[in-house]
């Protein structure tokens, strides 16, 4: 907790294990560094920014971190940046299977991606629901749950994250 720095070695060194050396791992250093930083602050422009510097600024992560900053930004609804991000940074549909994609996103073409390329998009996700959740826990994981993808760690990631910056008396029962 408060050392980015080291959270971001350990967080490596178990992430090119299983992760390969590529954008898993960038999606688990990022966050290693976003939790081990929002134990000593709370602003989230602030904690992206020290994430973000423990990853290649040019890696598919960070590049789908900006852009749900920039849509939420801009003023888009929750939806418009979720669609903005899996336009731009998506893996492919589970096990390659297009009948596992909702019929809403098949028809935006979110049936294909790049194989082995989740990490952006769910990362990307995370990012989106602690901007668009504004501080309220119910919203911030509906909104992380309610993007798709990999449901249970984007919002076990945004709920971990939440409960160390508001304290976990803070979680609704």
């Amino acid at each position: 907790p408060g050392c980015p720095q080291i959270a971001a070695r350990y967080a490596y060194e178990d992430a090119i294990i299983d992760h390969g050396n590529g954008e898993g791992t960038y999606g688990e250093v990022f966050c290693a560094a976003l939790e081990s930083a929002a134990f000593v602050m709370s602003d989230i422009a602030r904690l992206v920014d020290v994430a973000l510097s423990f990853i290649p600024e040019d890696c598919g992560v960070a590049g789908a971190v900006r852009q749900a900053i920039a849509s939420h930004r801009a003023g888009r609804t929750w939806l418009e940046a979720r669609d903005a991000l899996l336009a731009d940074y998506r893996g492919g549909a589970f096990f390659g299977r297009a009948s596992a994609v909702s019929p809403a996103d098949h028809e935006k073409g979110f049936f294909t991606g790049q194989r082995g390329w989740d990490a952006p998009s769910n990362i990307g996700i995370v990012v989106l629901a602690l901007l668009y959740g504004a501080g309220d826990f119910g919203r911030t994981v509906c909104t992380a749950v309610n993007c798709g993808e990999d449901t249970d760690c984007t919002a076990a990631t945004v709920g971990a994250l939440y409960g160390i910056l508001h304290g976990a008396g803070a979680i609704p029962s």
